[in-house]
């Protein structure tokens, strides 16, 4: 979505659909009462398979705290630095409740790889009470364009509206850093996604590196 708003305010009043503006204007709200979100930051450690989080409200938006946002593209961390077993095991079982056990433990471990391969800022999602890590996202700006390029999350939570929340999160980064686009992933020729995403403002393209490119310009 290309952005002309200023505000996360300014955003949800452009929602057409009355069941969107009311899924945005309370989603941080009851996130915020089962879940803990963070940004992920590389170990301190040599230990294997942790990951140091740093805290994140996610209802913050003054300036006093700007420095819990990663900011820019330079400031990408190695997503194998930060994605251990936790994070595996949520990817399989996503997989798994649309692929069946074999196919979905294939594909996940394949996926899981390749997001250990790339750079990006990876957010959590844990369970208040248990600590269990439930869901997590990854996200990385290229010049105008903050994108979404991972999100998975378990069967347990797959009808708590994680994923909105994801996206409220990624526009209201993505304001504060004044990029002009925001790109929540593809939607696979998935029609009822498509049709989901654009209740939220979103069109679905084929030439999104286009069109990530010319805001790249844009910027330039």
């Amino acid at each position: 979505r290309e952005s002309s708003f200023r505000t996360m305010d300014d955003y949800i009043q452009s929602l057409r659909s009355k069941s969107a503006r009311k899924t945005m204007k309370g989603i941080c709200q009851r996130i915020d009462q089962d879940f803990d979100v963070s940004f992920v930051r590389p170990p301190t450690t040599t230990t294997k398979n942790t990951a140091a989080a740093m805290p994140l409200s996610t209802t913050t938006t003054t300036d006093s705290n700007q420095h819990e946002h990663p900011s820019h593209h330079d400031e990408l961390q190695p997503q194998w630095l930060v994605l251990g077993w936790e994070h595996y095991w949520v990817i399989v079982n996503h997989e798994q409740r649309f692929m069946g056990r074999w196919k979905g433990w294939l594909v996940g471990t394949m996926r899981f790889q390749a997001a250990r391969l790339m750079k990006g800022n990876v957010e959590e999602y844990r369970d208040k009470h248990t600590g269990t890590l439930v869901a997590w996202t990854s996200t990385v700006v290229k010049g105008q364009t903050l994108r979404g390029m991972w999100f998975y999350q378990t069967a347990v939570v797959a009808k708590r509206q994680i994923w909105f929340h994801s996206v409220h999160r990624a526009i209201e980064r993505a304001l504060r850093l004044g990029l002009s686009h925001v790109d929540v992933g593809p939607s696979n020729k998935n029609v009822a996604m498509q049709e989901n995403k654009a209740r939220f403002g979103f069109h679905s393209t084929l030439q999104w590196n286009a069109a990530a490119a010319n805001a790249t310009d844009e910027k330039e």
